[in-house]
């Protein structure tokens, strides 16, 4: 899975009908070894060129927005050289991107240039390790939406609780089935919420012995507990209601 940053100037040509231009930006989007990238400044030179929000969107459709923050662009700035230069250099180090598409195919370290053409008889190497765990892909599909909520929750330091939160437990309610949700700090928690709504009471041991149990270490490894408390557990453990039904 390689990452390409693709420069403004594409966008632009495309948008003044260069087909190779269209046909990388197609290509781009399309291929499924490649994960696109564009500075988030990319949609006002857009609409500054004259194009119109319907092309706008469509231009940039699929393709993950790097903003343009505060450490961004004085790290490019302290770079010493053309902006623009250091911009790109610095941005797609930070965001690992292997590919630089531009008009004239020029690279920049870590990433190898490609002309529109060029992208088109692009070749992936060969992997050289296979990677344990790769969010990459599924990252980038909904990256553009969570930049936008991380800055929210910065900007209204909503780092617990808060209405990200509440429209969580509104959404996970609707998806189980549910009237409401609750948002807890651990599984533990969750797992003891549902004996306390079933009436088991106030449970006298520590919460690692009630995972203990639900998970069927049984009451020889639970300390201290007596089976007047591991019965009614170990009936909720086996219990068929499905626990959206609790």
């Amino acid at each position: 899975m390689n990452r390409i940053l693709i420069h403004h100037e594409v966008f632009i040509a495309a948008h003044q009908g260069d087909l190779r231009a269209k046909s990388a930006l197609a290509h781009a989007n399309r291929e499924n070894r490649l994960l696109p990238w564009a500075m988030g400044d990319v949609v006002q030179r857009l609409t500054q060129a004259g194009a119109a929000v319907a092309e706008v969107k469509e231009l940039i459709k699929g393709i993950s927005l790097i903003p343009l923050d505060a450490g961004l662009s004085l790290a490019a700035l302290e770079r010493g050289r053309d902006f623009d230069f250091a911009l790109y250099e610095k941005a797609g180090t930070q965001y690992h991107c292997t590919l630089l598409l531009s008009l004239k195919g020029e690279g920049l370290a870590p990433m190898q240039g490609l002309t529109p053409a060029g992208l088109l008889d692009w070749q992936e190497p060969a992997p050289s390790k296979v990677e344990f765990l790769n969010l990459k892909h599924p990252v980038h599909a909904v990256f553009n939406q969570v930049s936008a909520w991380q800055a929210e929750i910065i900007q209204n330091t909503a780092f617990a609780g808060g209405n990200h939160v509440a429209e969580l437990e509104k959404e996970w309610a609707s998806y189980c089935g549910t009237s409401h949700a609750v948002g807890v700090g651990s599984g533990t928690e969750a797992l003891l919420f549902p004996l306390l709504a079933l009436g088991i009471g106030q449970v006298p041991f520590q919460r690692d012995d009630v995972e203990m149990i639900i998970y069927g270490a049984g009451p020889r490894l639970a300390r201290g507990v007596g089976e007047d408390v591991v019965e009614p557990v170990r009936k909720v453990r086996d219990s068929p209601t499905p626990l959206n039904a609790l």
